[in-house]
């Protein structure tokens, strides 16, 4: 009978410390993976910080091939495509740094205490729509062809003859209206990145492993941008229409390139992470435990985490006194 006890303690000891069939687990639902209230048993074999880690990977990676690397590449082509000036187009480009930035500070603070992977999640999903809204001008609008005296040209299906370009819509609000809403969702999804994702990779990541974690973050985000210049690069070296054989050479200055399609291989690929990131529970199993030794760790060294004890912040000025004193005989000598 003691055996059978003592086996069912430790069964309940290893529950507690996986996160899965604890009590505390199962009260809120906090700690399992799943989408909101659907938890299936097959989907806690993801619930670990190595594969949020690849997640987020993949998320920052997203990012990196949209704004660092489509964004300064394909500027120049949108700008040819609808005749948009440059302030224009600047100002597309500038709406993304606004919204990342007016969203920033409150994300830092209200994801302190929210549910940092359901951010994460919705911000990734906020992200490949921005993405895919960005490169709707290009269905909406009609095929873009050049005649034989190399003058610009829209060929308009719906109307069943061709339009020149200071006839068309190509500088009307409803294209640069939807060029800017696509920036501006892209700046809102980006915003939680590196803020809450970096703040919950350090709550996740034990002391032995969190350098390997960030080192991997942001190697993933340095590589996002070569992606998407690699990426840009292959796509306007084909032409805008799919399926148009009668085109411009590449090195023609009258060419122009698939600008969007890059945009929409973003997009899907982050709505398809920003599923696998909205699994993750606010909790993941082990996080006490990681706590626990970073607390501990912070004690070996003296490092005390509360600012309001009464020996916080004398250490330093200890060794301030010291460096004056040593300073002073320098002088005098």
């Amino acid at each position: 009978m003691d055996e059978k006890t003592a086996a069912r303690d430790d069964e309940d000891e290893d529950a507690t410390a996986t996160g899965v069939g604890s009590q505390p687990y199962l009260e809120d639902g906090a700690g399992l993976c799943g989408w909101f209230c659907c938890k299936p048993r097959w989907v806690q074999v993801f619930n670990s910080p190595k594969f949020f880690l690849a997640c987020l990977c993949m998320f920052v990676l997203c990012h990196g091939i949209t704004v660092s690397g489509m964004n300064g590449v394909v500027i120049p082509t949108i700008e040819r495509r609808y005749r948009l000036p440059s302030q224009r187009s600047g100002l597309i480009v500038g709406v993304y740094d606004v919204a990342t930035a007016a969203l920033a500070i409150p994300v830092s603070y209200l994801g302190e205490r929210s549910h940092k992977p359901r951010g994460l999640g919705l911000g990734c999903l906020l992200l490949g729509i921005g993405s895919v809204i960005f490169a709707l001008p290009h269905f909406l609008s009609g095929k873009f062809i050049l005649d034989h005296v190399q003058r610009l040209e829209y060929c308009n299906s719906s109307l069943n003859h061709t339009l020149y370009l200071s006839d068309c819509a190509t500088d009307s609000p409803s294209i640069y209206g939807i060029l800017i809403l696509g920036q501006l969702c892209i700046g809102l999804g980006g915003a939680p990145l590196y803020t809450l994702g970096v703040a919950f990779l350090d709550e996740i990541a034990g002391p032995q492993t969190v350098h390997y974690y960030f080192g991997l973050f942001y190697a993933c985000s340095a590589f996002g941008p070569a992606l998407g210049f690699l990426l840009g690069s292959v796509f306007l070296a084909q032409y805008v229409d799919v399926g148009v054989s009668d085109h411009p050479a590449p090195e023609d200055p009258n060419f122009v390139g698939r600008w969007w399609a890059g945009y929409l291989m973003s997009g899907f690929l982050a709505i398809g992470v920003s599923a696998t990131l909205l699994l993750f529970p606010k909790v993941l199993p082990g996080t006490a435990w990681i706590m626990e030794e970073k607390r501990k760790k912070q004690k070996g060294t003296g490092i005390s985490a509360d600012t309001g004890h009464p020996a916080f912040g004398k250490s330093g000025v200890a060794d301030g006194n010291e460096r004056t004193g040593i300073f002073s005989n320098l002088m005098r000598a």
